[in-house]
This record gives C-alpha cells, structure tokens and sequence, in this order.
C-alpha cells in the first residue's frame, strides 16, 4: 500500500510540474504572439557576441528561477535557447560559420537538469529567420569543466583543458540538418 501511495503521489506531483511548465510556456508563446518579449530587457544581461552588435541581441534573464533563462532577440523574432530548468542555462555563447554560408552563426554552450546534470551544446543559424539545433547530451560534466573554442574552420568543445570533440553541422540528402558531437580520439 505505501508504494502505491508513493506513485500516486509522485505521479500527482509530475503533474502539477509538467502543468506549471506548459502553462509558462504558453504564456511566452503568447506574449511572443502579442509582439512582446517574456522578459525585461532593461533587468535582463546582455551576453551578445561582438560579432553580432547590432544584428540581434542575446540576452540572460535573472527571472523566473535559478537557471536564468536566455534568449536571441532579432526585430520582433525571440528564441529561448537551451533548457532553464535547474543548472546555470547559457553560460558560454561564440560566433561561428558552421553551415559554411559565409554568415556567423550563434554556438552555445548550457547547462540544466535537477539532480543530474546535463550540459547542451547548440547552434543558432542566423538567417531568414533563427533555427536552432542542439547536440546530444553531456552527461555529468561541471560547466566550468567546459569549454569552447573556435579556429581551423571548427568549433571544438574543450573539458578539463583536453580537447574532448568538434561540432559539426551537418545535412543530409533532404537537406535536414544536424548537430552532431565528434568525439576526439
């Protein structure tokens, strides 16, 4: 009887949790609708590349919890990066070609996760409009463990000092692109 109380309460819990989560993100979604941000830019950290002053800002929000969430603002266009829920969210940002387009594009390094930690590795492509793509995992690596670098035509993710893996954007037959990590030998 006191696993099935456990469960029901458990479950119960998830519930209300994943509620809360949608709900905020369809307040956000509403007030990205309405033309307004969902955030304060004014209490908000600019952690905008130099490479993209006056292109677009990226910006680190202190509201809502302690992940801080972050967001790529262009003109009326918002897109939150990464995952805020737990961890330290965007903590390392870069600009970089990596669709060999000729353009910068936004490379992002962040952490999350209640319990165990998860650092994501993400691209910006910053285009027509700003698509995302996010590499797999890293499991239980400490941010300040993680680095990234860019030089010799790659972005390549550093932990402990050691080069650990390159980014790499790439696209298939049908043109759906991918982030992937190439683990260094």
């Amino acid at each position: 009887m006191n696993k099935f109380k456990f469960a029901a309460i458990s479950l119960l819990a998830l519930t209300f949790a994943l509620f809360g989560c949608c709900r905020m993100g369809a307040i956000a979604a509403e007030q990205r609708g309405n033309g307004k941000l969902p955030f304060d830019p004014a209490t908000a950290k600019d952690i905008t590349p130099a490479a993209f002053k006056g292109a677009l800002k990226v910006y680190k929000t202190p509201e809502m919890n302690a992940s801080m969430p972050t967001y790529v603002v262009r003109g009326s266009e918002c897109l939150s990066l990464g995952t805020s829920f737990g961890g330290d969210g965007v903590y390392s940002v870069i600009a970089a070609d990596m669709n060999k387009d000729g353009k910068q594009d936004l490379v992002y390094a962040c952490s999350w996760g209640s319990g165990l930690h998860r650092t994501n590795i993400g691209v910006v492509e910053v285009g027509k409009t700003l698509i995302e793509h996010r590499a797999p995992d890293m499991l239980l690596f400490d941010d300040q463990d993680i680095k990234l670098f860019s030089g010799e035509g790659k972005i390549t993710i550093s932990v402990k000092d050691k080069p650990y893996a390159d980014i790499v954007l790439s696209s298939d037959k049908s043109g759906k692109k991918t982030l992937s990590l190439k683990k260094r030998d």
